[in-house]
């Protein structure tokens, strides 16, 4: 990842593992800084914004696996209900703030000099801002402000939640659920835009989301806190996913789907967004993720790649 940033000239997101120890992540922000060169390593260019993360989804109960999930219940100390819900009375957010503090400051004193390189992430769920809010509610006033975080994350999908999706939905059906009609009078927005936007509003920074969580705690804590994306992009995944999902990714109309959304995120006041994923089959039973189908495909067929590059060019 190193050399790569190097070459491209690019930030790194670095996401430290929960069974990592002091040591470990000691070596490798070092790493980062210094390089190593008794293994050719070289230090990361000193342009680079460093984005660090706990690790990652802390707040996924059913992905599989659920290994960090897990490790942050079963290592808590009891006293708060589970915030998921189904599980036993622990301190889950103390226990995942504990150590997303105490990573940010090991990064701190590694760059000691250098600190405003860190972009300390807390990361939390795009659909429920409260895992968020408790995540940071627990960090925002460390007397330490190296143990503080820079950033607050979400997914930034839209999607099929709460969607009526059958074997017998059309691609257009489908297309219409993602962003509505936006020529018609007045403009109709699609359920699934609509649904995304209150989440980033949820998040966001003013002047897009004056009353948003990164509002909030810009105001609470006196410095500028980012609203910044982990992941993001469609995310239809209905089923077994139908046909018309697949073959909705390959519709021209997409490309309005995607620029809307990445639209949304920045009225919300987002400003980097991680697209997610860079190639996959869209006929893949996991999910459509991605934005190519093949490497070299092209860009008059790969709609979703075109708007994300055609994006950041718009007035």
């Amino acid at each position: 990842m190193i050399e790569l940033c190097n070459e491209l000239g690019a930030d790194p997101w670095f996401c430290m593992p929960h069974r990592a120890d002091d040591t470990y992540v000691d070596n490798f922000a070092t790493m980062v800084l210094d390089g190593v060169p008794a293994s050719n390593i070289p230090p990361l260019h000193t342009v680079a914004k460093i984005y660090v993360e706990w690790s990652n989804e802390v707040w996924n109960n059913r992905s599989t696996p659920t290994d960090v999930y897990d490790w942050v219940a079963n290592n808590a100390v009891p006293g708060e209900y589970h915030p998921m819900g189904g599980g036993a009375n622990i301190v889950f957010f103390d226990k995942w703030a504990d150590e997303a503090a105490n990573d940010f400051k090991r990064w701190h004193q590694v760059f000691a000099g250098q600190e405003d390189r860190i972009v300390r992430v807390a990361a939390g769920q795009a659909a429920n801002v409260w895992v968020t809010d408790k995540l940071t509610d627990r960090l925002k006033d460390r007397v330490n402000v190296a143990e503080q975080f820079d950033a607050i994350s979400c997914a930034a999908y839209f999607g099929d939640n709460n969607a009526s999706i059958t074997a017998s939905t059309t691609a257009q059906e489908v297309l219409f659920d993602m962003h509505g009609d936006p020529t018609a009078t007045p403009p109709v927005v699609g359920r699934a835009m609509a649904e995304s936007i209150g989440y980033y509003q949820g998040h966001g920074l003013s002047p897009g989301a004056p009353t948003g969580l990164a509002q909030q705690l810009t105001d609470h804590m006196g410095r500028d806190i980012s609203f910044i994306a982990y992941e993001g992009g469609q995310h239809y995944i209905s089923g077994l996913i139908y046909q018309s999902i697949k073959d909705a990714q390959r519709m021209p109309e997409i490309y309005d789907a995607v620029f809307e959304n990445l639209t949304a995120f920045k009225d919300a006041g987002g400003s980097l967004f991680m697209s997610f994923n860079f190639i996959n089959d869209q006929d893949d039973n996991n999910g459509p993720w991605g934005h190519m189908e093949y490497q070299d495909q092209s860009l008059i067929d790969a709609h979703k790649m075109r708007a994300v590059l055609d994006f950041p060019n718009h007035e």
